[in-house]
């Protein structure tokens, strides 16, 4: 279940940085604005995590030439694992 949350912003610069985003970047109202933010955020973090991701893949071991006869062996693996496991 999804629920509203507030944020309050006293008066004072943020409030008004706010507004001129609001007004200059063509949103409707702060919450607009402010969830175009947190949505940026998100992307950026999942960006990050996806980067940690990569470099592991790259420093866990020997590069290997991955082509067409690769996946034909990853295929062949597969199959042979599947008709090993089945239960027919």
């Amino acid at each position: 279940m999804q629920t509203d949350s507030s944020i309050s912003l006293s008066p004072g610069p943020l409030r008004a940085f706010v507004a001129s985003q609001v007004s200059s970047g063509g949103y409707s109202a702060s919450s607009d604005y402010i969830h175009a933010l947190l949505d940026a955020q998100r992307r950026c973090q999942a960006e990050d995590e996806l980067e940690t991701l990569l470099l592991e893949g790259i420093n866990s071991g020997p590069l290997i030439e991955v082509n067409d006869e690769y996946w034909a062996e990853k295929h062949r693996q597969i199959a042979a694992h599947r008709k090993a496991t089945s239960t027919e």
